[in-house]
């Protein structure tokens, strides 16, 4: 489990739209996001609340999502999650151009310790 603090409302919120939601293998996803515009410059392995905007049960739920790349001058962000995570009834729906809202990043306590 992951143990997350500093979750208020002082964090970022950033917005953008998927560009591409893709099968890595029988058990996980890979999703891209583009954001309009940063407000802080992610680390991989930085965690982020992603909400994404009219997709079933998850519309405007945050989801705990590790981003897998630090992103470049295009403002892409990408996220893996597994199949059996808490997203998997609504992956049919995270289709290109699906509105998201990020909010973070989120700092994990276990990290900060090491």
């Amino acid at each position: 489990m992951l143990n997350l603090k500093n979750i208020t409302h002082n964090n970022p919120t950033d917005t953008g739209v998927v560009i591409e939601n893709k099968d890595l293998n029988s058990k996980s996803n890979q999703i891209t996001i583009k954001i309009n515009n940063f407000k802080y410059i992610p680390n991989d392995g930085t965690h982020y609340l992603v909400s994404f905007r009219g997709v079933g049960r998850s519309n405007r739920q945050f989801h705990t999502l590790e981003l897998q790349n630090v992103p470049d001058e295009n403002n892409l962000l990408t996220f893996n999650f597994s199949n059996s995570d808490h997203l998997n009834k609504d992956l049919s729906l995270l289709t290109p151009g699906v509105r998201v809202k990020v909010r973070g990043p989120i700092v994990n306590s276990t990290k900060e310790a090491c």
